[in-house]
């Protein structure tokens, strides 16, 4: 009821995932990711993997869903978050959100003023329009996420968590409840 609430979820379709980069970090390789959670609809990722080799592959996984920032993944605070996970052994996965980061949707001509809280209001209002909930769009790309880590081989799906901070906790609950591959959210 709760989903059928938010306007439904989309079907899946064609990842047409690829790694856009990778870079050696301090403990940890940072791998740019690139998907499509819907045809057409690119989400930009960071999977940050752990480097020392105490930590063997296939690594449980973390998925970290973001508070608001306007530069999404690049924000300090989330960086930071994302390597200390990689450091402690889980291959944490982190993507920008719809108007954050990489995926803003306003023209900088137009947007001068506005952050990305002003996008989830605008986006928002529009999907009301046909009966759509913004949190539908949010909790997709995290399911699509966790769909892009089930074809990693070195990610162990079976020792999956979701951990966010601000409206990334948010997700966080949002995420556990339609999708059973996630163990436990925090």
């Amino acid at each position: 009821a709760w989903i059928r609430g938010l306007g439904g979820l989309p079907g899946r379709t064609p990842l047409n995932a690829r790694v856009t980069g990778r870079v050696a970090c301090d403990g940890f390789t940072l791998e740019n990711v690139l998907f499509e959670s819907q045809p057409g609809v690119y989400v930009t990722a960071h999977l940050a993997l752990p480097a020392d080799p105490k930590f063997k592959a296939p690594h449980p996984a973390v998925l970290m869903p973001l508070g608001h920032s306007d530069t999404g993944i690049l924000a300090p605070r989330y960086a930071a978050h994302l390597a200390q996970m990689a450091r402690a052994g889980f291959a944490a996965f982190a993507w920008d959100p719809v108007s954050q980061g990489e995926r803003r949707q306003s023209a900088p001509a137009h947007d001068y003023r506005d952050n990305c809280s002003t996008e989830h209001t605008r986006l928002g209002a529009r999907g009301w329009l046909v009966g759509w909930n913004f949190a539908r769009f949010r909790i997709w790309d995290g399911i699509r996420a966790v769909d892009y880590l089930e074809t990693r081989p070195d990610v162990d799906l079976s020792k999956l968590g979701v951990c966010g901070t601000s409206g990334g906790g948010t997700m966080s609950a949002y995420l556990q409840a339609p999708d059973p591959r996630i163990r436990v959210a925090l």
